[in-house]
């Protein structure tokens, strides 16, 4: 075989090491990036569940005191009727009182 094919060769198989080499350093930085952000997922993910569980329950607690607040609105508008009803008998009251005054002669 003359020198330039063994130079050729050489050179091929030099380039296909190196390439090879490369390649399978690239391939493991890829690997672990892919791990890394496999972790950082994972924890950001336990993050979010843990934040989904406390306005879980922050809802359930707003949904017990909407369900409060609305029996206590509920009240406040039969009170308030009442308290209408009292104030119309209170006004009612005090004109009879007024006008059996004025039928009463004064000194």
């Amino acid at each position: 075989m003359p020198l330039i094919a063994w130079l050729a060769l050489t050179f091929l198989l030099l380039v296909f090491l190196t390439g090879t080499v490369v390649t399978s350093r690239r391939v493991v930085e890829v690997w672990q990036s892919f791990r890394s952000l496999q972790r950082v997922i994972g924890g950001t993910l336990e993050h979010v569940l843990a934040r989904e569980a406390v306005t879980e329950q922050r809802v359930a607690t707003a949904t017990a005191t909407a369900a409060r607040l609305d029996e206590a609105v509920a009240r406040l508008h039969r009170s308030t009727s009442r308290a209408a009803i009292l104030a119309s008998a209170v006004r009612e009251i005090r004109g009879f009182i007024r006008r059996t005054r004025e039928l009463v002669p004064r000194k």
